[in-house]
């Protein structure tokens, strides 16, 4: 997106960047709420490409009349820990609609809502625990809960739900009676009613790819209903245009083929790459005071490979992968 600021962005080497220095993304977010409209999604990507940045500015800029609910989901290991983590996530972030829809129910969460005082930050999730000691098991219960009252408030809910996959794996290696119930219970509300009609939309997103997770555990079948909507690699003219904007913002003097050497060397535009070459060009300049010249690419890019930042970066993939 086209920032705000009356600085450049700084550069962003590991954190998700903030939703205004979000570049480069207009299109595909457009896409996204035209595919919302009408069918929950799987953001598809490789590793640090881009997605969860483009799950944070979903979050805070979600489509008209949605309110957004944003859940990393990595470390969760059974469903009724994921159903907490997003009854929990809406008491806290969004309250007098979570009180609208629950207080007047008879429901399991409406108890627990109604012993919570206000100033407790952390109140409802030690209460919802406490009212029941089966809490693990009734998670299906607390779920339907959940949508049926979700469903008859008047603001529609996107729910975001990064890795996934992962959270998938973690269900088939600490509960694994679990998955199959979980993913078919889950792709039950998916389909009924219909996302047409449906006031809960999902947006789920992983870096391990979900289809070849689901097909390893035999449940491909429960996932088919979402449309895959893959989150396209920069271009070479956005890599060019990101480079000399970076630059020339900070009052960076360069040689004018540096922004297309540096696209043609970096082969395949990995963000999180493209941001630590261009910062180290701009850390060559500010030590050395004099202009940029195209054999200062050559280093900034001899850094990448050797630098201790880099190798970290390096070891995340590798981690991943073993994984």
């Amino acid at each position: 997106m086209k920032s705000n600021h009356s600085t450049p962005p700084d550069f962003y080497t590991g954190a998700p960047l903030i939703p205004e220095d979000l570049w480069f993304r207009e299109d595909f977010v457009s896409l996204l709420h035209d595919e919302l409209r009408t069918a929950h999604v799987i953001l598809s990507a490789p590793r640090r490409t881009g997605k969860t940045s483009v799950m944070d500015y979903l979050a805070e800029r979600p489509p008209t009349g949605f309110l957004s609910l944003s859940v990393f989901v990595q470390d969760i290991e059974h469903p009724a820990d994921f159903i907490l983590l997003l009854l929990d996530l809406f008491h806290s972030k969004h309250p007098k609609p979570f009180k609208a829809l629950f207080q007047k129910t008879g429901s399991l969460i409406a108890k627990a809502l109604s012993k919570v005082s206000d100033i407790e930050a952390h109140g409802f999730k030690l209460t919802f625990r406490s009212q029941d000691e089966a809490w693990r098991d009734h998670w299906r219960q607390y779920g339907d809960e959940f949508f049926a009252a979700a469903r008859s408030g008047q603001n529609s809910i996107l729910l975001l739900v990064d890795e996934f996959p992962d959270m998938i794996l973690n269900l088939h290696k600490h509960h694994p009676e679990t998955v199959r119930p979980f993913l078919a219970w889950f792709r039950g509300h998916r389909l009924s009613p219909h996302p047409m009609k449906d006031k809960v939309r999902w947006l789920l997103c992983g870096s391990v790819n979900l289809s070849s997770t689901l097909d390893a555990l035999n449940c491909l079948d429960e996932i088919n209903d979402l449309t895959d909507v893959p989150l396209p690699p920069l271009t070479q003219e956005q890599v060019v245009e990101f480079v000399h904007r970076m630059l020339k913002e900070r009052g960076v003097i360069f040689d004018r083929e540096i922004p297309s050497l540096v696209a043609g060397k970096i082969g395949r535009p990995i963000p999180v790459f493209l941001q630590m070459v261009t910062q180290d060009l701009y850390r060559i300049w500010k030590r050395r005071g004099t202009d940029l010249v195209l054999a200062d690419v050559d280093g900034a890019f001899d850094d990448l490979i050797v630098a201790s930042g880099a190798r970290d970066k390096l070891q995340h993939y590798y981690s991943r992968i073993e994984q």
